[in-house]
């Protein structure tokens, strides 16, 4: 048998993000494989078949590493194939759509935001987060190309290629037909998560300038996509909490410790939580005692 060799890990390919198509009969996913003459990976996205189990390739730029399905069971996905969006800015970033039938994919829209993955809300309207750069003009000024200011701490991110000072994920909402972008947070609120059900949008995360101690625990807001309205629904700092969902009109299912017999290497327990309160109802408690999630 022959031996492993470095670029054996070059024939090695990672499947990933696996989805459902509206009609549940087909499943989409990423096939991403080493590439040593460009030094990145490549991705392109794949289709399986429910009920044959037979696979077959869809798109092959190796640039589809991201996408979702539509609410019209077609396919939106990021690419690089537009030499004039640089034009529109660094961050910016071209959609483009196919058909899983197959076809050429068309340019479906463009964003000043680079997003990495869009969720459909219905027909016409998207819901993403993207980062956000916090500009200090007068640094910006007299500060020579190959240098950065760092004003803030931490400054970096574990899988970060950038420093992350100024920098928030910021949560948006896109409207297709009429081309209109919308933050739903503002320029310092760094978004840790969001969910879907409806007209609403619960989402987490907390505003912070300068410094921020990562023991801060996030809060919740809650945002109406028709009446454009956010409220509050837990105060920052109240409890740590990790996943979450809506999943029903009044309540969503919230994943949280206080962290009180392990400090922060304990598993979170499952709760639910009142929207119009916050108040959280205890549901299920994890037996396993201590863990480092």
């Amino acid at each position: 048998m022959k031996n492993i060799e470095i670029k054996s890990f070059l024939d090695f390919q990672f499947p990933s993000a696996p989805e459902f198509s509206p009609d549940g009969k087909t499943v989409a996913f990423v096939l991403q494989q080493p590439s040593l003459e460009e030094n990145k990976y490549n991705g392109n996205i794949w289709l399986l078949d429910v009920e044959t189990r037979k696979y077959r390739q869809l798109t092959n730029g190796g640039d589809g590493k991201s996408f979702l399905w539509t609410k019209q069971g077609t396919i939106l996905f990021k690419a690089k194939r537009d030499s004039s969006l640089k034009k529109e800015g660094e961050n910016a970033s071209a959609w483009y759509e196919i058909s899983p039938d197959g076809g050429e994919a068309k340019l479906a829209f463009t964003l000043p935001v680079s997003p990495g993955k869009l969720k459909a809300v219905d027909d016409d309207r998207f819901i993403f987060t993207a980062l956000y750069r916090n500009k200090n003009e007068e640094n910006d000024a007299r500060t020579p190309a190959d240098c950065d200011v760092l004003e803030e701490t931490p400054f970096w991110s574990n899988g970060s290629s950038e420093f992350t000072s100024g920098r928030r994920s910021r949560l948006y909402v896109y409207t297709r037909s009429t081309g209109e972008l919308k933050a739903i947070t503002g320029p310092w609120f760094d978004t840790a998560g969001y969910s879907v059900r409806g007209n609403q949008v619960l989402y987490k995360g907390t505003e912070w300038r300068n410094a921020i101690d990562r023991l801060y625990h996030s809060g919740f807001w809650l945002y109406d996509l028709d009446s454009e309205e956010t409220r509050m629904v837990m105060e920052p700092g109240s409890i740590r909490t990790e996943a979450f969902a809506l999943w029903e009109d009044e309540t969503a299912l919230v994943t949280a410790s206080d962290d009180q017999q392990y400090g922060r290497m304990r598993f979170v327990d499952f709760y639910n939580m009142a929207l119009s309160t916050g108040a959280l109802e205890f549901l299920a408690k994890h037996e396993a005692g201590a863990s480092g999630n």
